[in-house]
């Protein structure tokens, strides 16, 4: 939960679990993926307005090999993950150690 301090976040987030817990409806937008995956069970992925996915982390995870939802979301938006894209600018090339 970014722009609040430790004890604020937790507080927050704790709260939101006792109103699920209560059978409430917790609607929250983030951009931190892990805390999503921390306390959601349901989820709509958005790319410029347009969702991408709805539904719950699980059956997301399962037809991704599992992946993080991080590295899912990343390929969902056509940006693949830094590691896919080193080997990408790296294919074909080589280098040199000099000195």
């Amino acid at each position: 939960m970014t722009g609040l301090d430790p004890q604020a976040s937790y507080d927050l987030k704790e709260m939101m679990k006792q109103h699920a817990a209560a059978g409430k409806i917790v609607l929250f937008s983030t951009h931190v993926l892990e805390v999503a995956q921390q306390l959601c069970n349901h989820i709509a992925i958005l790319k410029q307005g347009t969702i991408l996915y709805d539904g719950t982390i699980q059956d997301l995870q399962a037809n991704n090999e599992e992946q993080s939802l991080e590295t899912i979301y990343l390929k969902m938006a056509g940006r693949p993950p830094a590691e896919e894209q080193n080997r990408q600018n790296n294919d074909g090339l080589s280098s040199e150690r000099r000195g």
